[in-house]
C-alpha cells in the first residue's frame, strides 16, 4: 500500500467511514497508540476509518496508508483531470473496499461508527469547494 507523505495529503474532497474494529485485530503499536489517544482525550476513537477521495495525483482505485496515522486509509475515486465543475454519480461496495484496504486486519466487515465528509486544501493554499448529494447506503 502508498503512503501519501504530510505535506501532500490535500484532497477536494472526501465521504469517510469510521467502523468499530475490534482493537484485537489492530496491530499491537498501533492499538497502544489508540489506547493512549482516546485516554488523554477521553474520547473512544475509531480503530479504522476508510476515505473515498477525490482530488489527489494517485492513479485511482489505489489504497493509500494516510501519512499520519494508519488508521486512515483512502481509496482514489477521482483525479484533478477529472475537471470541476461536474457531477459524478459513485456507487462503492464498502466490504469490498473494506478488504482492499483493511483485509490485513480483518476481512469482516465491521460495525459503522461514524460517517465524514470533509475537504482539506491547508498543504496546497488552495480553495475548494465540494457539493453531496443523495449520500446514501443500500444493503
Amino acid at each position: 500500500m502508498r503512503r501519501l507523505v504530510k505535506a501532500g495529503d490535500d484532497t477536494a474532497v472526501r465521504v469517510c467511514l469510521s467502523f468499530a474494529l475490534p482493537l484485537e485485530h489492530v496491530p499491537l503499536l498501533e492499538r497502544q497508540m489508540l489506547r493512549m489517544a482516546s485516554a488523554v482525550t477521553g474520547e473512544t476513537l475509531p480503530a479504522a476509518t476508510l476515505c473515498w477521495v477525490w482530488g489527489v495525483q494517485e492513479p485511482r482505485e489505489q489504497p493509500i496508508d494516510n501519512p499520519y496515522s494508519r488508521r486512515v486509509r483512502y481509496l482514489v475515486l477521482r483525479g484533478q483531470d477529472d475537471g470541476t465543475g461536474r457531477w459524478f454519480d459513485e456507487r462503492r461496495d464498502v466490504a469490498t473496499d473494506w478488504r482492499r484496504t483493511f483485509g490485513d486486519e480483518g476481512s469482516e466487515l465491521p460495525p459503522v461508527a461514524a460517517v465524514i465528509v470533509a475537504g482539506d486544501a491547508d498543504d496546497t493554499g488552495g480553495r475548494l469547494r465540494a457539493l453531496i448529494a443523495g449520500l446514501t447506503f443500500e444493503p
